[in-house]
């Protein structure tokens, strides 16, 4: 018997596909999955640079997962 498994690197593609990104929206996305691929953060040069500054925002916490996974949450206090 032969079982086929697919499996996917984006956690808010649909969300994020086709829409000019600002960096709210990527973070309310993002924080909703509580998880980002490297895939989705280097799609373009534009989508880098607002993963960037997600992982240097001082309100959340980002630890890497297993590749391509990065865990992100919101600190709390």
């Amino acid at each position: 018997m032969s079982v086929v498994h697919v499996c996917g690197f984006t956690v808010g593609t649909e969300e994020l596909r086709g829409r000019k990104l600002t960096y709210e929206a990527v973070k309310k996305i993002v924080l909703k999955a509580g998880r980002f691929s490297v895939f989705e953060a280097t799609a373009d040069q534009r989508r880098a640079r607002l993963f960037t500054a997600l992982c240097a925002d001082p309100d959340l916490v980002v630890t890497g997962g297993d590749y391509p996974w990065t865990e992100i949450r919101r600190r709390t206090l």
